[in-house]
């Protein structure tokens, strides 16, 4: 896939998504991916809380979903893009529509759990106002270190990003 010449349009997740965004996720996290039942309820429970990316051809480039606690928390569930995106700003888009959905719910704290391998994605938050808060040495799985990355009501003021 040519990065320069495809166009990345970012949009609410639908019942019809759900398919490709499980397979997805499947292929990318194996044990640890979400099934197809939970993104079908998180789009129906939580409307405009998860969202695809898809490039020009309509093809899968990345999806995101999060969910509103009953606190008034809200939690970023994944941020997954295809490797065929990777490189593309996918993630941020993605990330930052669902920033801004958390915005429009008036979220007061974000929290998103990511791999303490995962530079990638430390950066990607760190850059939109997350900072590390905590590691979980054994958060998913014995010997597999995840951190917890917060943002708050104050951040996401200071930081807002709108999507593009």
């Amino acid at each position: 896939m040519s990065h320069s010449n495809t166009a990345i349009t970012i949009r609410a997740a639908t019942a019809e998504d759900v398919a490709e965004i499980a397979a997805q996720d499947r292929a990318m996290w194996g044990d640890w991916a979400l099934p197809a039942p939970l993104y079908r309820q998180l789009i129906d429970f939580y409307a405009g809380l998860v969202w695809v990316a898809r490039t020009d051809s309509g093809a899968l480039a990345g999806c995101t979903a999060g969910l509103v606690h009953a606190d008034g928390r809200g939690w970023v569930l994944c941020v997954d893009v295809s490797p065929s995106a990777r490189g593309m700003g996918v993630g941020r888009k993605l990330l930052t529509h669902l920033l801004h959905a958390f915005e429009q719910h008036n979220i007061h704290e974000i929290s998103a759990i990511i791999d303490a391998e995962n530079v990638a994605s430390q950066r990607l938050f760190a850059s939109l106002g997350f900072h590390c808060a905590a590691t979980d040495p054994d958060y998913f799985e014995p010997g597999h270190p995840q951190q917890r990355w917060v943002k708050t009501r104050a951040e996401t003021t200071d930081h807002r990003v709108a999507p593009s």
